[in-house]
């Protein structure tokens, strides 16, 4: 194109064809399971293991949920969405653990875990004041509306402030409405109007001939887990208006939409939120802190006693339900359900067997250093907690669970669901294929897939047995994924190495043996009895869901 040096009109050739079709992603999977933390019934994206334990934590005894989304990511896959149930019944349901700090006049803050869950009452706290800026006021206006400093370094506007003077009976909270750093001033009292807080008003009750003390108050936090520092917050103010105020830093966390990519992304949550107790917000006296005293976090319950299935699925919204009514229905694969990526669908937990997990021996206890001022308190770590046990739900209850999964795939038609067979079933050595055959009639859809059997892992959490038996989905989906994303979704995912397992629950009696070609709407994959053989129902292109999704 020539340069266009010299002023006029010029003509341009653009393109006016359509943009290039983004191609529509298959390999991303929804899972629906029980973890130990994270959001209840918040669809969080989650691209890698490392991510997802920082949202929904390690591997669980309670649950198969951590385990499938290993095996996804162990596979190949690279984006997946998670959503974690827990009952929310009023008594019996999920809390978080949590901590009081006050002041003068009664409680200010609460500090929360960043979700529910007994894992909060292994947190611990220390707070201390900090005083970032301190100055001795040169002059004060007759009428109080501002004081001159010597340097307003360190003040900005709604910055908490006590004020002090010798021979004054109480210091005074105040909150500066402007800052002159030309005239070295603080303003009580904003010269505009229209730009005045809620706190302005005159300096009034001190002494104009004696040298008045102004400092800033800030909070600094220190958050500790199982004993050990994870956490410190600096600059936390009391004061709404203020950039450091407490509440507005340490929020409950949620996915954020990234214009660059597109994309929703989920950075790693604080292990920690800030709610506000104070109903009258001008009431701005400082926090009654001790730097020495160590503040423990206690209530949290895990709501996994009183799970149910209403947990897992949902109920259809109304269109005249209220907010409060949508959050109490929109829960399990129902939160899944508005989540236009997800391509496979997974509820790893629907038939969960919990195992106990064997206490961990607290680390030796930290020696401090003399040569180190103002060290921090001696933080002892808490005992281990074990939260509660899901119950074990029936075939009835599974095949209700199930059900939903299929439904949704059929009326959204972007989806397929991979169905776990029954555990009962894939470990019968009596009823062999007959049992996962009879549980295969059940099903009559194209947007469903029925696998078996389980698959045994490592597992660091048991003692006596070093492996795990854990239903098949997650493994399925991050073969699916894996090989979507190597070689496209025209090549089924047959004939791949299932990674991160050891042995399979059930073995046929040699590669695909008579007995389970001829068993109606299974397709096996097996090259050896000590491979992983998966079963698939119908609909299925040698063992992979069908890719055509409608819009």
């Amino acid at each position: 194109m020539n340069a266009q040096l010299a002023p006029g009109v010029y003509y341009q050739t653009v393109d006016a064809g359509a943009p290039a079709i983004t191609p529509l992603r298959t390999d991303i999977t929804g899972f629906v399971g029980i973890a130990e933390r994270g959001p209840i019934d918040l669809p969080v994206p989650i691209q890698s293991w490392r991510q997802f334990a920082s949202w929904f934590g390690e591997l669980s005894g309670a649950g198969y949920l951590a385990y499938a989304v290993r095996a996804f990511f162990e596979n190949g896959a690279n984006r997946c969405w998670v959503i974690r149930v827990a009952s929310k019944d009023a008594a019996a349901g999920a809390t978080a653990s949590s901590v009081l700090v006050a002041s003068a006049a009664g409680p200010v803050w609460s500090i929360r875990a960043s979700s529910e869950g007994t894992w909060g009452d292994d947190l611990a706290f220390t707070m201390r004041e900090r005083n970032p800026a301190q100055v001795i006021a040169i002059d004060t206006d007759p009428d109080g509306a501002f004081t001159t400093v010597p340097s307003t370094s360190g003040f900005r506007r709604a910055t908490h402030v006590r004020i002090s003077q010798t021979g004054a009976t109480a210091p005074q909270w105040r909150v500066v409405s402007s800052v002159d750093p030309h005239r070295g001033r603080l303003y009580w009292r904003h010269p505009e109007p229209s730009r005045r807080l809620p706190y302005d008003g005159p300096l009034k009750g001190f002494d104009l001939t004696t040298p008045i003390v102004v400092r800033s108050v800030e909070y600094a936090l220190a958050v500790y887990e199982a004993g050990r520092l994870i956490r410190f917050y600096d600059g936390l103010s009391l004061i709404p208006e203020d950039e450091g105020y407490g509440p507005a830093r340490l929020y409950p966390p949620r996915p954020t939409f990234d214009m660059a990519t597109g994309a929703f992304v989920a950075r790693a949550p604080e292990p920690v939120v800030i709610h506000e107790l104070r109903t009258d917000l001008s009431d701005i006296r400082g926090l009654d802190v001790d730097p020495g005293r160590v503040l423990r976090g206690a209530g949290g319950r895990d709501g996994l006693a009183a799970l149910t299935v209403r947990d897992f699925i949902g109920e259809p919204v109304a269109i005249d339900d209220g907010p409060d009514a949508v959050a109490d229905k929109r829960r399990g694969l129902r939160a899944l359900e508005e989540v236009s990526e997800v391509a496979l669908l997974a509820v790893p937990d629907a038939q969960v067997r919990p195992i106990d997990v064997h206490p961990i021996a607290p680390p030796e206890p930290c020696v401090p250093d003399p040569c180190v001022a103002n060290p921090p308190a001696d933080v002892v770590p808490a005992r281990p907690t074990f939260g509660e046990q899901p119950p074990t739900f029936t075939s009835e209850e599974l095949f209700r669970i199930q059900s939903e999964m299929v439904l949704q795939c059929e009326l959204k038609r972007d989806r397929f669901a991979l169905l776990d067979a029954p555990i009962d079933a894939s470990s019968d050595p009596l009823g062999g294929i007959r049992r996962i055959v009879e549980w295969r009639s059940r099903f009559d859809s194209k947007y469903a897939a029925l696998y078996f059997p389980w698959i045994r892992v490592l597992d660091p959490l048991t003692g006596g047995e070093p492996t795990r038996l854990v239903p098949p989905s997650g493994h399925v989906a991050g073969a699916v994924a894996g090989t979507d994303l190597a070689i496209g979704v025209h090549k089924a995912p047959a004939n791949r190495r299932i990674e991160w397992a050891v042995d399979a629950r059930w073995r046929s009696n040699g590669p695909c043996s008579s007995r389970t070609r001829r068993s109606p709407g299974l397709a096996p994959r097996c090259r050896s009895p000590s491979s992983c053989s998966v079963c698939t129902r119908p609909g299925c292109s040698r063992g992979r869901p069908p890719t055509n999704r409608s819009s």
